[in-house]
């Protein structure tokens, strides 16, 4: 798996290495489904610092991750290069989850 998640309490961290496409997200998806699923975390950052692509299908597990994991959940994409922000603003999902630097 190209991916690490890290649980503290209520927040979930999840760190994504090297390309987060098609093959990545539906592990992702299934690993959140099967073991994170209405937990009601309060927060879940996506931490892109290792990413170097992002593709429509990582994407969608982030929508994933803001309706399926938790009531009034927060989710957040950080350390994100500029090619990933632009991804990311392009597909306005960026109106939906909070970009921290």
């Amino acid at each position: 798996m190209a991916f690490e998640i890290t649980q503290e309490t209520n927040k979930l961290t999840i760190r994504i290495k090297g390309k987060f496409d098609a093959i990545l997200a539906k592990e992702l998806q299934s690993e959140l489904s099967q073991n994170y699923s209405n937990k009601d975390f309060k927060e879940v950052i996506f931490d892109f610092k290792e990413t170097s692509f992002l593709a429509s299908s990582g994407l969608r597990v982030m929508i994933f991750a803001r309706e399926k994991l938790g009531n009034e959940i927060k989710v957040s994409a950080m350390n994100a290069n500029r090619l990933i922000m632009d991804v990311m603003k392009m597909s306005g999902i960026h109106n939906f989850i909070d970009i921290l630097q």
